[in-house]
């Protein structure tokens, strides 16, 4: 029986080493394409108020998800009043030194739970550019929306943020002092409410997809998946025509 030759020994090694080259690039690229789209696919923050209009004075609950824990984001969250022209998604403020109030910022610290989820008070106020309040309109001819993020000075639409859905406020016909806004903010909490609502889910109350989808700064979620199965498919490609060159021979 005789021996295989060097030449064939080397070129066997040879296809193996390629062949194992080539399920290493397959594998690695399953654990890439998994990793992207589970950045890509995460849930985007989002923010939601009980149903307005409200009245100017009037404390309401704000809740949400999918913001940086507390141990990401130490200084807490901020909300401020922004003004939304006919409560429209597309009038949305895209500066906060123009469409937004930054006197109506809570004074407290707002703080995330281990899961991104807040839920805390927010003192909402009438503001009039005409009795000059404000350098917006915020009242009941006027719809306005509240912003969540990080940042409203430095990352007011670059880090991550949320729109709750637009109201209007009513004028306080009620005698006596409207309350200051204070510490408003309450422990995080998992149960109903804490948890904002689904984005995309357009109820009142809710926070809706181009809404909420103002933070997401990335590229669109199906395109990492398009990528990879792409590459996916490239590799299989390979793998398949390398088995059968060998087999061949």
């Amino acid at each position: 029986m005789s021996k295989p030759s060097a030449g064939s020994r080397t070129a066997d090694a040879s296809k193996s080493l390629s062949m194992r080259k080539i399920v290493g690039w397959f594998v690695a690229s399953i654990v890439l394409v998994l990793a992207i789209s589970a950045r890509a696919f995460a849930a985007a923050p989002a923010a939601s108020i009980p149903t307005g209009p409200f009245t100017d004075g009037q404390v309401i609950t704000v809740s949400g998800s999918g913001f940086p824990t507390h141990s990401q984001d130490p200084a807490g969250l901020q909300i401020i009043e922004c003004s939304d022209p006919q409560g429209s998604a597309a009038n949305l403020p895209t500066d906060a030194g123009v469409g937004c109030e930054g006197i109506s910022v809570n004074a407290g610290q707002i703080n995330t739970d281990s899961a991104g989820k807040f839920r805390t008070a927010y003192l909402v106020a009438a503001l009039s550019t005409k009795a000059g309040t404000s350098s917006i309109d915020c009242d009941a001819a006027h719809y306005c929306v509240l912003w969540v993020g990080t940042d409203y000075n430095n990352a007011f639409t670059s880090g991550p943020h949320a729109f709750t859905t637009p109201f209007e406020v009513n004028e306080n016909t009620t005698t006596g002092t409207p309350p200051s806004q204070t510490n408003t903010t309450a422990p995080p909490s998992d149960a109903a409410g804490s948890s904002g609502t689904t984005p995309g889910v357009g109820t009142a109350g809710s926070s809706v997809t181009l809404q909420g989808s103002l933070a997401s700064t990335g590229v669109p979620g199906l395109v990492p998946w398009l990528l990879g199965l792409g590459l996916l498919m490239a590799l299989l490609g390979t793998l398949v025509r390398c088995l059968t060159a060998g087999r061949a021979r």
